[in-house]
């Protein structure tokens, strides 16, 4: 089989994903984390001058105790880029950029630890398990998996 013929599937798969990620809608708590993405952006673009407490909601949960706002930060960024009409689909391209990258890391290492075979059987059962793309409840931790990838080949 040819290497064109090769990329095909992937790129069918590619496609998909893009798609699911555009037509999937909002889920329950993408509008909090984008408050908290919010809140946070304002902050570190204050240079700690705004005083967190009052500008969060009273009925917002302290959500840094347990995760980095730092993702939040960014996505919030990266959707007032775009129309607000498209927050949503945006959002989840994010999500998903940065879940596709984790993917494509773990598939590195696990060829480099294995073998080429096994890094693509792993590449593909990740690729098929739905945590890994776009929103879900492993997202906070993508990208902080991604980063540790990618120390992997540093």
């Amino acid at each position: 089989m040819s290497k064109k013929k090769k990329y095909i599937p992937l790129l069918i798969l590619f496609i998909f994903a893009i798609y699911c990620s555009l037509t999937i809608g909002l889920s329950l708590d993408e509008k909090y984390h984008l408050l908290q993405g919010k809140i946070t952006f304002d902050y570190l673009f204050s240079l700690g001058n705004i005083d967190i407490d009052l500008a969060r909601p009273s009925t917002i949960i302290e959500y840094e105790k347990y995760y980095s706002t730092f993702y939040w930060s960014l996505l919030y960024f990266v959707t007032e880029i775009f129309p607000s009409k498209y927050e949503t689909e945006v959002n989840h391209l994010v999500n998903l950029i940065f879940s596709l990258s984790t993917i494509f890391g773990i598939g590195k290492v696990s060829k480099e630890l294995f073998n080429k075979k096994v890094g693509k059987i792993i590449f593909i059962i990740l690729f098929f398990y739905p945590i890994f793309l776009d929103i879900c409840q492993l997202i906070v931790k993508i990208p902080f998996l991604l980063l540790v990838m990618c120390g992997c080949f540093t």
